[in-house]
C-alpha cells in the first residue's frame, strides 16, 4: 500500500485467519515499511499461461517473490526465467528493461512501485529478451542510427494464435515497428549496444 492517503490498516476475518502462528499458537502478521517515494509505478498484467514481460522500473523490493506476490498469494508457478549468455537461468531479482518468462495459473493485474530506469537498454551480441522504458511508436525511425546494430526486422514478440497455440511474430504493424512498456521482445543485436531510453527524433 502507498500510505499517502491511508492512515490505518483494517484486518478482515480472512486476513486474520491467514496469519502466521508462533510456537505458542498466537497469530501475528509482519509489515514491511519503506520510507521515501519511488519514481514511478507500473501496472502489470499476467495472462493465464506463459507471459514474456519486462519492467520499465526496478521495483523497490525487487526479489521475484516480492514482485509477484501479495501476502501469502503467489501470482506465478514454478520459476521465473531470464535469458542471459545464450541460456535460460532462474531469475532471483527483477531489473528494469530485462525480459522475464512468467507462468501464471490465472489472469492477474497488479501494481509495482520502483525507480525508473535512467540510463539505457543494454543488449549483448546475439539474442536478448528486453523491453522498453517508454512506449516506442516506431523502432525503425526512433532508432534509425542503430539500424546496423539492431535491425527492427529481427525483433519478435510472443503471441497466442487464434487456435490457442503460441508463436513468435515480427513486431511490424501498419508499416511501423512499435514496442510497448510491459512487453518483452526477442531482440537480435550484431554487437553489444546500449540503446537510449527516450528515442531520438
Amino acid at each position: 500500500q502507498i500510505m499517502t492517503d491511508i492512515h490505518s490498516v483494517v484486518l478482515e476475518e480472512d486476513d486474520i485467519a491467514n496469519m502466521q502462528t508462533d510456537v505458542y499458537g498466537q497469530r501475528y502478521i509482519v509489515y514491511r515499511i519503506s520510507l521515501g517515494a519511488p519514481d514511478n509505478l507500473q501496472e502489470v498484467t499476467l495472462e493465464k499461461g506463459w507471459n514474456m514481460i519486462s519492467f520499465s522500473i526496478t521495483p523497490l523490493n525487487n526479489a521475484v517473490d516480492d514482485v509477484f506476490s501479495s501476502g501469502t498469494e503467489r501470482f506465478y508457478r514454478g520459476s521465473v526465467w531470464i535469458y542471459e549468455d545464450g541460456q535460460y537461468i532462474v531469475a532471483t531479482n527483477i531489473v528494469a528493461t530485462k525480459g522475464y518468462w512468467v507462468y501464471a495459473p490465472v489472469r492477474r493485474t497488479f501494481s509495482v512501485y520502483g525507480d525508473l530506469e535512467k540510463t539505457s537498454i543494454r543488449l549483448s551480441k546475439g539474442w536478448n529478451i528486453a523491453g522498453p522504458v517508454y512506449d516506442i511508436a516506431d523502432f525503425k525511425t526512433a532508432y534509425a542510427s542503430f539500424a546496423g546494430k539492431v535491425d527492427p526486422d529481427n525483433i519478435r514478440m510472443f503471441v497466442f494464435t487464434p487456435d490457442g497455440q503460441t508463436s513468435y511474430q515480427p513486431i511490424i504493424a501498419n508499416g511501423k515497428y512499435p514496442l510497448y512498456v510491459g512487453k518483452a521482445y526477442w531482440i537480435y543485436a550484431t554487437e553489444d549496444v546500449e540503446l537510449p531510453l527516450i528515442p531520438t527524433k
